[in-house]
C-alpha cells in the first residue's frame, strides 16, 4: 500500500513540473493527493481493527511494505477521530478534483452560447457533493445518528430514512464519477482527429477504471459507507474484518495509482489546456526568430549558388551558340526563377513582428489554397463558411504557416498523382477542440506506410519523387508548427488515404498588428 502512496506523490511532483500551468493537470493533482490521503489513513484506521502484517511473510515486497508501515505509524500519534476526518478529507479532495474536471471539460466542449446562466448554475451545484462528503461522514454526525436511532420512539422509521438517504447519496456519487466518462465519449464521437480520438479513448477507459475502483473501495467494500455499521457502532466505516485486512486493500493503492498515472500521461499527451498567454507569445516570437535565422542562412547560401550559376550561364551564352542546345534556355529560366524565389523568401523573413500577431486560420488556409494549381482530376473540398461559428484565431507568423499549408497541400496533390487516381479528393477542414484550433487536410492518394510515418519529419527525408516545394518539406513544417507551440500528426492507410492534422493553441481576441523591417 505504501508503495502506491509513494509513487502517487512522485507522479504529483512530475505533473507539476511538466505541466503545472494546465488547469486539467491541477485538477488531476488534487485527485492524486486526495486518493493518496484517503488510502493512507484508511489503512491507518483498518490496522486498529485488524493485523496489517498478516501477509508480511508472503514475499520481500510485502514485508518491506509492512516495515514501512510500522515505521510511519510509529511516528504518528493522531487520534482515531482525526484519522477518520483526514481520510474523509482525502475522499472529498478526490471528488472535488473530479467535479472541477467535469465542469471545466464540459464548459470547454460546448459551443459558446451567451445566455444560458441557469445551466451553468445547475452544474456548479455538483461542487456541493464534496462538502456533503465531509459533513455526512464526520464522526460527530455518525454519533448523532447513532443516538437518534437508539433514543427514537419509532426507530424503524429513522432507519428507513437513513437507508433512503444513503441510497440517494450513493447514486449521486455514482453519477458524479461516471459523468466524465460520458463527457469524454461524447467528445470522441464528435471528434474526427484520429490522434485525439485514440488518446481520449485511453483517457476515458482509464477514468472509468479509476472511478470504479475508487467507488468500490470506499462505498461498496469492507470500508464502505453503511447505515448498518452506524446503527451498531456509531461509525460509518468498517465492516467486521475477522482480524485480517483484505489483501485487496494492501495492493489497492498501487492499482489505482497505475490507472491514474495512465490517465495523467494520456492527458499530458493531449495537452488539453493550451491557451496563448503573453509569456507564450514571446516564446513563439523567439522560436520564429530562431527559425527565420536558420532558414535565412541556408537561403543566403542557396542564393549565392544560384547567383554564381547565373553568372556562368551568362558567360556561356556570350561564348556559344545556345540555339543548338534547347535545354539551355530552360536551364536559364529555372535558375532565374529560383534566384527570384529565394530573394522573395529572404525579403519576407526579414520582416519580423514587433508584437504578437493574431490571425484567423481560415484566412491563412484560404490564401494557401489560392496558391494551388490543381489538375482536373483532383477536386478540393473547402467550405470556410462552416468555420464561422468557431473561434479560429491563432497567434502565428502568417507567412510561415501559410507555406506550411501549401507544402502539405502539394504533398496531397503529389500523393494523388502518384496513386494515378482519376477521382482525386482533398478535403480541408478547420475547427476547435477545447482550446486547440485544428486544421485537417485529407487526401485519397497513395497513403504512407507506418515505417515512412516514423521518418517523415526527419530533415531531407522524402518518400517520393516529385517537384520540390519552397522549403525543407515536412521537416520544416514540423519545426514551424512546433515553434508555434502546436502539434502536427499524420494518420494514413497505404492506398486509401492520408490525413495531416495541425493543432495550434487558440489565440486571444486581439487585433493589433505592427510590422517593422529589419
Amino acid at each position: 500500500m505504501f508503495y502506491g502512496v509513494t509513487l502517487m506523490l512522485i507522479v504529483v511532483i512530475m505533473l507539476l513540473v511538466l505541466d503545472h500551468k494546465s488547469l486539467y493537470t491541477r485538477f488531476f493533482v488534487v485527485m492524486f493527493l486526495g486518493v493518496t490521503i484517503a488510502f493512507f489513513f484508511m489503512i491507518q484506521q483498518l490496522s486498529i481493527f485488524a493485523d496489517y502484517g498478516a501477509y508480511r511473510n508472503q514475499s520481500n515486497f510485502v514485508q518491506l511494505d509492512w516495515r514501512i508501515f510500522q515505521f510511519m505509524t510509529g511516528q504518528m500519534t493522531i487520534p482515531i477521530l482525526w484519522r477518520l476526518r483526514l481520510m474523509n478529507i482525502g475522499i472529498a479532495l478526490y471528488l472535488l478534483g473530479m467535479t472541477l474536471f467535469n465542469l471545466a471539460f464540459t464548459l470547454e466542449l460546448q459551443p459558446k452560447r451567451p445566455k444560458q446562466p441557469e445551466r451553468h448554475k445547475i452544474r456548479y451545484l455538483l461542487l456541493i457533493v464534496p462538502a456533503i462528503e465531509l459533513l455526512v461522514q464526520d464522526p460527530n454526525v455518525s454519533t448523532a445518528m447513532y443516538l437518534l436511532y437508539h433514543t427514537a420512539a419509532n426507530p424503524a422509521d429513522i432507519l428507513l430514512a437513513f437507508r433512503v438517504g444513503e441510497c440517494i447519496y450513493k447514486m449521486v456519487l455514482l453519477l458524479l464519477l461516471a459523468r466524465p466518462v460520458f463527457i469524454l465519449m461524447r467528445s470522441i464521437r464528435k471528434n474526427n482527429v484520429f490522434f485525439l480520438k485514440r488518446r481520449l479513448w485511453m483517457f476515458s477507459i482509464g477514468m472509468l477504471l479509476a472511478n470504479s475502483i475508487f467507488f468500490a473501495f470506499f462505498y461498496l467494500g469492507t470500508c464502505s459507507i453503511s447505515v448498518a455499521t452506524v446503527i451498531k457502532t456509531g461509525f460509518w466505516l468498517f465492516q467486521p474484518l475477522d482480524g485480517v485486512i483484505p489483501y485487496s486493500y494492501i495492493i489497492g493503492s498501487i492499482i489505482i495509482f497505475l490507472i491514474l498515472s495512465f490517465c495523467a500521461f494520456a492527458l499530458l499527451s493531449c495537452q488539453l489546456d493550451v491557451l496563448i498567454s503573453p509569456l507564450t507569445e514571446r516564446r513563439i516570437q523567439r522560436n520564429i526568430a530562431t527559425l527565420n535565422e536558420a532558414l535565412g542562412e541556408t537561403l543566403h547560401s542557396q542564393k549565392n549558388v544560384f547567383f554564381s550559376m547565373q553568372i556562368l550561364m551568362n558567360r556561356i551564352e556570350r561564348q556559344a551558340d545556345l540555339s543548338k542546345v534547347p535545354e539551355a534556355a530552360r536551364l536559364h529560366e529555372l535558375i532565374t526563377a529560383s534566384l527570384e524565389r529565394t530573394a522573395e523568401i529572404l525579403d519576407a523573413i526579414r520582416r519580423v513582428e514587433a508584437q504578437s500577431e493574431q490571425e484567423n486560420i481560415v484566412s491563412i488556409v484560404s490564401n494557401a489554397i489560392a496558391q494551388l494549381h490543381l489538375p482536373d482530376t483532383i477536386h478540393l473540398h473547402w467550405h470556410p463558411e462552416d468555420s464561422a461559428k468557431d473561434n479560429t484565431t491563432v497567434m502565428v507568423n502568417a507567412y510561415s504557416m501559410e507555406h506550411v499549408l501549401v507544402n502539405v497541400l502539394m504533398n496531397a496533390v503529389e500523393a494523388i498523382e502518384t496513386a494515378g487516381n482519376s477521382h482525386g479528393r482533398i478535403r480541408v477542414e478547420t475547427g476547435n477542440f477545447l482550446r486547440w484550433v485544428v486544421v485537417s487536410i485529407t487526401d485519397n492518394g497513395c497513403g504512407i506506410s507506418h515505417k515512412e510515418r516514423t521518418m517523415i519529419f526527419a530533415p531531407h527525408y522524402s518518400g517520393k519523387e516529385g517537384r520540390l516545394n519552397w522549403g525543407m518539406g515536412l521537416s520544416y513544417a514540423y519545426r514551424v508548427v512546433k515553434a508555434h507551440m502546436g502539434q502536427i500528426h499524420i494518420d494514413s492507410q497505404p492506398g486509401i488515404y492520408t490525413r495531416v492534422v495541425i493543432m495550434l493553441p487558440g489565440g486571444r481576441q486581439k487585433k493589433h498588428k505592427k510590422v517593422v523591417s529589419a
